[in-house]
């Protein structure tokens, strides 16, 4: 349900319900680091690369840092994009870092640390 006021999915007729970025990345992005089982650390850092891509990266664009609520559209297409999701997804990131630093390859500890200054 989506209510009055809040961005909604972008309207695609001839695809199924969009499924909403929150729930899908707040498991995956911590949990298997916390498990620290090699294939499960893996899988987490191909988790975090695909969110990394999906934040607004154009310092130009009226959704700059922010990211989408949903992987099958862009922000443009939203209705009215949540500038509060940076800070959600920005949560996910830092407690990832603070808690399994050591679990992560440098390059992506340094895109992480990049997303998270474009979402402060």
């Amino acid at each position: 349900m989506i209510r009055p006021g809040l961005p909604g999915p972008p309207i695609d007729e001839d695809r199924p319900l969009p499924r909403s970025g929150w729930p899908c990345r707040q498991y995956p992005v911590v949990q298997p680091l916390a498990e620290g089982r090699p294939q499960r650390i893996t899988r987490a850092h191909t988790i975090i690369h695909s969110v990394l891509a999906l934040q607004s990266t154009d310092s130009t664009a009226r959704t700059f840092a922010i990211w989408p609520w949903f992987f099958e559209g862009p922000l443009e297409k939203m209705s009215s994009p949540d500038w509060n999701w940076a800070d959600f997804i920005g949560a996910l990131l830092a407690q990832a870092l603070v808690k399994h630093r050591n679990l992560l390859m440098a390059e992506l500890v340094a895109q992480m640390r990049a997303a998270l200054r474009r979402a402060a």
